[in-house]
């Protein structure tokens, strides 16, 4: 969810262009503001006074409107308008303010459903500002960030002659290495939100790539974000299915190795992870049972209870029996677990058959949510 904050309003990542709000917002309901004759250095004058606003609370809401209004006129303006507002929009420098950022995220995210593939030409500098916006202290504007991403990859096409790992993964794929833990989760977070909106067909191709780039950051020890790259990695199985079947005993591998790390937020991660997969494809994670449920069936007693409540509901994803005395009297290390998980992968990949579609449960997120 997005929140406007000149409002107080709440609505969904992805604004249609009929929404109601934003054709109050936009002048849509009214006549907009003409843009016949105007030229590009006009242009810039414009759309730099209503930033401007942006910077005063006072004025906020006020500056916001002409933008957008502004914006609903775009798609009848000739390429050099659009790029003088796009300019001025996508400069960065030391002196916005929080709100300011959270602003012209919301304005990124409105506008994109509005552009479509008018937009495509400016996503590499779209991407180098979200990603100037992640090393904010606010993590506000890291929440902003990942839900404008989310729907300007659901609007906004990829060049069609570029790599979508490129104009997307690659920059954030840099700043999850970051050490700033804060930085790096909200590179993620903006990771995650690309790969739960992209379009099946482009992202099924890059499948391998990404589940073996994910694979690789999860058992790096020095990152300190493997709850996130869990639930990333558990994204991308949800969202290209079959696609990516071939990986799925390393997948499979690198998740229950987590179930036994000295982090509970990560042995949580791990749980939430195997529920999401095996959401998305039940009757291939079905086959891994005997890998998975002996390392679930360690954390049924975990000392931390969003562990075990995860653990449980991992294991009935699973089919498997949940029972557990009511007062455990120990709690087994998280240690206790931690052999080499070994996968017979010609046994299960001899034992699989192909589908043709996903089949998914209530309890996992669907892949075009919010999108």
């Amino acid at each position: 969810m997005l929140l406007y904050p000149s409002d107080n309003v709440t609505f969904n990542n992805t604004l249609s262009k009929d929404s109601p709000w934003l054709m109050r917002k936009t002048g849509m309901l009214h006549p907009p503001q003409r843009m016949e004759g105007l030229s590009a250095s006009e242009m810039r004058i414009r759309v730099n006074t209503a930033l401007d606003k942006l910077n005063n609370k006072a004025t906020q809401k006020t500056g916001a409107t002409e933008l957008l209004a502004i914006a609903n006129d775009l798609p009848n303006l000739d390429s050099s308008l659009l790029a003088a507002y796009m300019s001025c929009l996508l400069e960065t420098n030391p002196s916005q303010q929080l709100a300011y950022k959270k602003e012209v995220l919301f304005i990124l995210s409105a506008i994109a459903p509005i552009l479509e593939d008018r937009m495509t030409n400016f996503l590499p500098k779209i991407v180098s500002m979200i990603v100037h916006f992640l090393k904010d202290r606010d993590s506000n504007v890291r929440d902003h960030a990942s839900d404008t991403i989310a729907n300007i990859v659901a609007n906004v096409p990829p060049p069609i002659k570029e790599n979508p790992l490129i104009v997307y993964f690659k920059p954030f794929f840099e700043l999850a290495k970051e050490q700033n833990k804060n930085v790096a989760s909200g590179a993620i977070q903006c990771l995650t939100s690309v790969i739960r909106c992209s379009h099946k067909e482009v992202l099924a191709e890059y499948a391998m790539t990404l589940s073996t780039r994910f694979i690789k950051m999860i058992s790096d020890r020095s990152l300190e974000v493997t709850p996130n790259l869990l639930l990333a990695m558990a994204t991308l199985v949800d969202v290209t299915g079959l696609e990516i079947e071939s990986n799925l005993p390393v997948i499979v591998r690198s998740v229950v190795n987590e179930l036994s790390s000295q982090d509970w937020q990560t042995r949580k991660a791990a749980a939430d992870a195997i529920i999401r997969m095996s959401g998305a494809l039940p009757d291939r994670i079905s086959h891994f049972q005997d890998t998975i449920l002996p390392a679930l069936e360690s954390n049924k007693f975990d000392k931390m209870k969003p562990v075990r409540d995860s653990t449980l509901e991992a294991m009935r994803s699973l089919g498997a029996s949940t029972s557990v005395p009511p007062s455990p009297r120990t709690s087994p290390g998280p240690g206790a677990h931690a052999a080499p998980i070994v996968i017979n992968e010609s046994k299960t990949r001899g034992n699989l058959s192909r589908k043709n579609s996903l089949t998914g449960v209530s309890s996992s997120p669907s892949k075009s949510e919010g999108c």
